[in-house]
């Protein structure tokens, strides 16, 4: 048997580190990943910048390899969506090293914003692009390192679209949450669709801003709170200890319920609904705030 190059020999992060990631969103100032997001905007771009402090020569010649008999690839893949199996997942940025290099270096990534759900999780691949050293060959990984990205709380899945409310019959309003799901059990990004109001200054300058604002909270908990009411206040919508599909309506809403209600009942969150909306409604706004001020 030909001893290959994963997974021995192994490049770990005690040899290379974990690369220090920043981000910037629009045109505000970058920061380290590392602190999140305060609010994410999907209609914004997304650069982000990965920091390599490696020294290639000395971390291949600590697991036996030779600089000058190897060649190496590095690359960096972005996955996002509520699941590995049912998300998007494609190649961020793709690179040939010099594997004698002693220096620090740095790379650039623009995932597609609009494309981007729920998470993006980076993983960092070095695998082997030519090899003239006995049982190590091409596509080879010799390194992966992963981190992810949160983009928002829990409201950050929401599917948007800005439209101008006039042409649609939607009055001067400011927000409007679509709701076109018939079974628990239909896709939540497919039936689902917040609205805004392109028309209104107000939504312009929430939308245009990535900093944390009253807007975008009430207009976050708002919908969210019609979301879980209409799932809800059905009581052939939605059961107790039904386990529904990932990135389904019914489990988006079990989410949203278990994380804003704890485990109450659907019967006593229904009965709380039916007895003082407007309360029920105060209540999703706290847990939303406290929600996004933790994450």
């Amino acid at each position: 048997m030909i001893r290959a190059a994963f997974p021995y020999p192994r490049l770990t992060t005690e040899l290379l580190p974990a690369p220090t990631w920043k981000l910037r969103v629009g045109t505000q100032d970058w920061t380290l990943l590392s602190q999140g997001l305060e609010h994410w905007d999907y209609t914004l771009p997304l650069e982000l910048e990965a920091l390599f402090d490696w020294n290639l020569q000395s971390a291949l010649e600590s697991v036996g390899l030779f600089a000058d008999r190897i060649k190496l690839e590095l690359s960096i893949l972005g996955t996002t969506g509520y699941s590995a199996s049912s998300g998007i997942r494609w190649v961020l940025y793709r690179e040939l090293l010099d594997s004698s290099s002693t220096s620090s270096f740095s790379c650039h990534c623009l995932p597609d914003s609009g494309s981007l759900a729920n998470q993006l999780v980076l993983t960092v691949q070095l695998t082997v692009h030519e090899s003239s050293i006995p049982g190590v060959r091409a596509g080879s990984r010799l390194y992966e390192e992963k981190t992810t990205l949160n983009l928002e709380g829990v409201g950050g899945s929401f599917p948007i679209e800005v439209v101008s409310f006039s042409e649609i019959g939607l009055g001067s309003g400011l927000w409007y949450l679509c709701w076109n799901a018939d079974d628990p059990e239909d896709s939540f990004l497919g039936t689902i669709v917040l609205y805004l109001n392109g028309e209104s200054e107000i939504v312009q300058n929430a939308i245009i801003s990535i900093q944390k604002s009253p807007v975008k909270d009430l207009m976050l908990a708002d919908a969210i709170n019609s979301f879980i009411q209409t799932a809800v206040c059905n009581p052939e919508f939605l059961e107790d200890g039904q386990n529904y599909p990932e990135e389904s309506v019914g489990q988006v809403a079990m989410t949203w319920i278990r994380s804003l209600l704890g485990d109450e009942s659907l019967d006593i969150i229904r009965q709380q609904i039916e007895r003082d909306r407007g309360r029920f409604h105060t209540r999703i706004q706290a847990g939303i705030l406290k929600l996004n001020q933790d994450s």
